[in-house]
C-alpha cells in the first residue's frame, strides 16, 4: 500500500510549478534578498533613518522627507529583511521559553498569556505566535529558516502552521521546500490559495476525501484556532 508521505511527495513533484506573478512594480528591484547574515551591517540609508528614530519623532521625519524616492524602497526592504531576521529569532526564543515551562514555572501563566501580558500583545496574535514557534520548532524547521533568510515572511510561517493539522501535518512537513519556493515572486493571497490546493491535492491523492465539514485545509487565512 503507498503511504501518505509517498502520495504527498509525488503531488507536491506535480504542483511544484511555480504560478504567473503579477508585473513588478516600482521599487520592485529593492525587494527582500535572501541570505543577509543576522550580524551584517544595516544598509546606510536604514542606518540613518533608524539613528533619527533614537534621538525622536522631528528627526525620523525630517530624515524620511529627505530621502529620494528610490531611497524610500531600499530603506523599506532593508528594514523588511532586517525584520524578518527578527521574527525567526522570535520564534526560535519563544519555542526555547515554551519547552522549558519558563512562563508557568516563574509567573503562573501559558506562554500565549504571558507573552500577552508582559509585552503588551493582543491575545490572540499572542496564540498565533506562540503556536507558530511551537510548530516550527517541532515539525517546519525548513519554514523557520526560511523566514530567517528573508525567503518568507511571519505571514507565511503562520499561515502554514495553521494550515498543518494533525490530518495533513505530515503532507505540509514534507512538502515544506515546495511550498516555500512556491512564495518566490507570488502575491501572498496567491501564495495561499496555490497552496491550499497543493495540501489538498496531497491529502486526496493520499486516501481520504474530505466532506465540506472537515475540509480543514481551507481554513481561512483570518482565523484563528
Amino acid at each position: 500500500m503507498t503511504t501518505i508521505d509517498e502520495m504527498s511527495g509525488d503531488a507536491c513533484d506535480d504542483a511544484s510549478g511555480t504560478p504567473d506573478s503579477e508585473p513588478p512594480q516600482r521599487g520592485a528591484s529593492r525587494a527582500v534578498k535572501p541570505g543577509i547574515e543576522p550580524d551584517g551591517e544595516l544598509g546606510s540609508v536604514l542606518g540613518a533613518v533608524l539613528a533619527c528614530a533614537a534621538v525622536g519623532g522631528d528627526e525620523l521625519r525630517d530624515r524620511a522627507a529627505s530621502l529620494g524616492d528610490d531611497d524610500v524602497f531600499e530603506a523599506l526592504a532593508e528594514l523588511e529583511s532586517e525584520q524578518r531576521m527578527r521574527d525567526a529569532a522570535r520564534l526560535a526564543l519563544l519555542a526555547e521559553l515554551d519547552a522549558r515551562d519558563l512562563p508557568w514555572r516563574t509567573h503562573g501563566l501559558r506562554t500565549a498569556g504571558w507573552l500577552a501580558h508582559a509585552h503588551q500583545w493582543p491575545r490572540n496574535e499572542a496564540h498565533r505566535q506562540v503556536r507558530t514557534a511551537r510548530t516550527c520548532r517541532r515539525s517546519l524547521g525548513d519554514v523557520a529558516d526560511a523566514v530567517r533568510d528573508g525567503r518568507l515572511t511571519i505571514h507565511h510561517a503562520e499561515f502554514l502552521t495553521r494550515l498543518a493539522t494533525p490530518r495533513v501535518a505530515a503532507v505540509v512537513q514534507s512538502c515544506q521546500q515546495v511550498l516555500i519556493d512556491l512564495a518566490r515572486d507570488t502575491a501572498f493571497d496567491q501564495w495561499a490559495t496555490d497552496v491550499r490546493m497543493l495540501v489538498r491535492l496531497a491529502d486526496v491523492v493520499g486516501g481520504h476525501t474530505p466532506g465540506p465539514e472537515s475540509d480543514r485545509a481551507s481554513i481561512s487565512i483570518g482565523l484563528d484556532d
